[in-house]
């Protein structure tokens, strides 16, 4: 994130705008994100299906594995319809999206891509 000041001297701390905690907050609106803006802001995913009318992409994480669902909209264009963060086996505690878009972030950051 990063600090705002607006005209009144109200100091506010902004995240980027393509913020992956945003993209996901999105799912299931008609605004929502394509597949291309998720693998922009999480890195490369370790499944991408795209299959006529939708598209999976899923990310599997040493804490969780990230799954995001995709459906053509009425343009025909896809949009982030279903987010689900798991725990990894066997058991673990259920991790927020959040904490698994962060996994996934710092994978990316990792590998330099």
């Amino acid at each position: 994130g990063y600090a705002v000041t607006t005209p009144d001297s109200t100091t506010t701390t902004m995240r980027p705008a393509g913020s992956a905690e945003q993209l996901l907050a999105a799912a299931g609106r008609p605004d929502a994100p394509g597949p291309d803006a998720l693998i922009s802001a999480l890195g490369a995913p370790d499944v991408d299906r795209r299959e006529g009318a939708g598209a999976m992409l899923a990310w599997r994480l040493p804490g969780c594995a990230l799954a995001l669902g995709f459906a053509a909209d009425g343009a025909g264009r896809l949009r982030l319809r279903v987010a689900q963060a798991d725990p990894p086996p066997p058991g673990g505690a259920a991790p927020t999206l959040a904490q698994c878009a962060s996994q996934a972030q710092a994978r990316r950051a990792g590998s330099g891509t």
